[in-house]
């Protein structure tokens, strides 16, 4: 049967919709599948931002000051790793349109004063010919807010884009 809308043009016949695609997740569904899906994909789990603070709370409130408008849940995926719970590892992974920066580190525990904060920057898209994300080992050292810098100035120069004015 065909239906006419005030434009005057005919509306195709409404029809059931597939009988798979009718089932839709609800929002919370869909949060726990990522969530899911992401820790199986580097074997950690997926935490929110306020996770954080009880493992590393320096560490979550210098991430706190790079990210826009201070709400890190949203640009940044923070994982920790349960195999060790004592040296309490985290993994924080920020994206831009080109890279991927993993930010790794543990704070000082018994068997190791200083702790640890490194970063590696890997592409996210292949370069023309290859199956392989290139990547660079960034600064790396003890658990300080030094070394949160060096790592965050070295995101910005890598990010910096090549000037064609002086040939």
């Amino acid at each position: 049967m065909e239906e006419k809308v005030k434009s005057g043009k005919i509306v195709p016949e409404k029809t059931e919709g597939h009988p798979i695609v009718d089932i839709v997740e609800t929002k919370e569904e869909y949060n726990q599948n990522l969530k899911h899906r992401l820790s199986a994909e580097i074997n950690k789990t997926l935490i929110k931002y306020e996770e954080l603070i009880n493992f590393a709370p320096e560490f979550a409130l210098w991430l706190k000051t790079i990210v826009r408008y201070g709400n890190v849940d949203s640009q940044v995926l923070i994982f920790i790793d349960t195999k060790e719970p004592g040296k309490n590892q985290f993994l924080c992974k920020l994206y831009t349109n080109d890279h991927c920066y993993s930010i790794s580190g543990y704070k000082a525990f018994e068997n190791n004063k200083k702790g640890y904060l490194g970063c590696i920057a890997s592409t996210r898209k292949c370069e023309v010919g290859e199956n392989l994300n290139r990547g660079n080992d960034l600064p790396d050292g003890e658990y300080s807010k030094e070394t949160f810098d060096k790592i965050v100035t070295s995101i910005v120069g890598y990010e910096l884009k090549n000037l064609q004015l002086w040939r």
